[in-house]
């Protein structure tokens, strides 16, 4: 792999991380605000919404511990 090509990998992997975050703290402002404003936003919406959080912090985890590895 060139140099080149190792830097862009390198950004993109550092690009997506900070989607990532950002993804996760979108959701969550989303779902605390539905919980505290919308009587019909229900248990069940939050518990999904909550599961695809998990589920990225999930990933960004294993992302961590591979670049650590």
């Amino acid at each position: 792999m060139t140099t080149q090509t190792a830097q862009k990998e390198l950004l993109v992997n550092k690009l997506y991380r900070k989607l990532a975050l950002v993804e996760m703290e979108r959701k969550l402002i989303k779902v605390s605000c539905n919980l505290m404003e919308d009587e019909v936003y229900t248990v069940d919406d939050a518990a999904h919404e909550l599961m695809e959080i998990i589920s990225l912090i999930e990933m960004e985890r294993q992302g961590i511990i591979s670049d650590i590895g």
